[in-house]
């Protein structure tokens, strides 16, 4: 798919599938709003994720995550947060 393709993605769920890490190129998906990636082995979420301004609903539940990037503030959009089991 080219990039203006990608870019029209408005949902993306990555669930059970050991992802570690995220590219920053996550903050190009200019169309998401609902991010959901449960159950993984995230550390951590690249800056580039406040990119997200259409974000609605970020599920990050049960992962390796100790802090959040400060510009997860930048996400105005944002109604619905899950952090459950992380090491918060």
């Amino acid at each position: 798919q080219n990039a203006n393709e990608i870019a029209k993605i408005n949902e993306l769920r990555v669930i059970n599938c050991q992802l570690t890490y995220l590219p920053k190129e996550v903050g190009n998906l200019s169309q998401l709003r609902i991010f959901y990636l449960a159950n993984n082995q995230l550390k951590r979420l690249p800056k580039e994720v406040g990119n997200l301004s259409q974000l609605r609903e970020l599920t990050v539940s049960y992962n390796q995550l100790k802090r959040l990037p400060k510009e997860v503030g930048n996400l105005s959009q944002l109604t619905f947060l899950n952090l459950a089991g992380n090491p918060l």
